[in-house]
């Protein structure tokens, strides 16, 4: 696994990943919640200061972490 800094183009992938993971994690949102919740993502990912992405051997993008000054923002 590697990481490095999110490019851009990475935002649709990126919204992939955050759905699957919260459906697999927050089961106590309902369908209405996680699809409400999910227009704010793309802009909230935007605004990280520090995006960086794990990818895998085959260079697929497989998870990511936000940073904001000595915080975890995403």
């Amino acid at each position: 696994m590697n990481c490095r800094k999110a490019p851009p183009q990475q935002l649709e992938r990126l919204l992939m990943i955050w759905e699957a993971s919260v459906r697999a994690t927050h089961h106590f949102l309902s369908d209405a919640e996680v699809k409400q919740i999910k227009s704010y993502v793309p802009q909230a990912l935007q605004s990280v200061s520090h995006l960086i992405i794990a990818v895998n051997a085959s260079n697929e993008l497989i998870g990511f972490m936000g940073t904001e000054q000595d915080y975890i923002a995403s």
